[in-house]
Formats: structure tokens, sequence, C-alpha cells
């Protein structure tokens, strides 16, 4: 028989299966609630688009979006600018 701490004053039992999975699945909700609604969710956010955004732009830049020069164009115009040293890269 499984050992939990149980939510009542925390105190250390014997419980069945079923009770150690209920405890398990509360302490996930008060943990996931408790950190939706501290700071740190909104620097996760922050830290998601930092990574995120680069990658999009660069994807939508190689596919060329219409309206809007491809990468390789734009970087055909850079002076003294040349990838060749890094042969085939697909994203």
């Amino acid at each position: 028989m499984p050992f939990a701490l149980v939510p009542e004053g925390y105190k250390l039992q014997k419980v069945t299966k079923a009770q150690k999975e209920a405890v398990d699945k509360f302490a996930s909700t008060n943990a996931t609630n408790a950190f939706l609604e501290g700071p740190a969710s909104g620097e996760l956010v922050k830290a998601a688009a930092i990574i995120v955004t680069p990658i999009v732009l660069a994807v939508l830049a190689k596919q060329g979006v219409e309206g809007l020069p491809s990468l390789d164009d734009i970087l055909e115009k850079v002076p003294g600018f040349d990838l060749s040293a890094l042969g085939e890269f697909n994203i």
C-alpha cells in the first residue's frame, strides 16, 4: 500500500491506489494553478515570443510572402555577404 501526504494537515498515511492518484492529481492541479497565477507564466510567454518570433520570420522570409522580397533576394543585395561556405542549408 503506498504512502501519501494527505492535504488535510499534510500528514503521511497509508492510502489506496485510487486515493494516491487523487492526491497526486490534486497536487498537480494546485502546482499548475500556482504557476499560471504567478509572475513566471508571463516570463514564459515572453521567452517563447523571443524564441519563436525570429524562427517564424525566417521561415516566412525564406518562403517569400506575397508582396515581400524573399530572403535570398535580400541577401543578394548585401555587399560581401556570402553563404556559399555553409553549403546546402534548408529550413
